[in-house]
């Protein structure tokens, strides 16, 4: 998934996030990775979740971006 900030601004800093959080969840985060402008500004960020919960229910990934202008 990936998340971009509006026109005009770069991305600081980002984070991912599950909506479920017991400690046997097998809940992971693969990769996160900035998405970089031709201008050489962070714009956004990209990340990949894996769900190896095995307990039949559906589990929420979030990225979360912070941006400044």
């Amino acid at each position: 998934m990936a998340v971009n900030c509006n026109s005009g601004e770069k991305a600081i800093s980002a984070g991912t996030g599950w909506s479920a959080d017991s400690d046997d969840l097998e809940l992971a985060t693969v990769y996160m990775k900035p998405t970089i402008a031709s201008n050489g500004a962070v714009t956004g960020f990209t990340a990949k979740g894996a769900n190896n919960a095995r307990d039949g229910q559906d589990h929420t990934f979030t990225l979360y971006v912070l941006c400044y202008s």
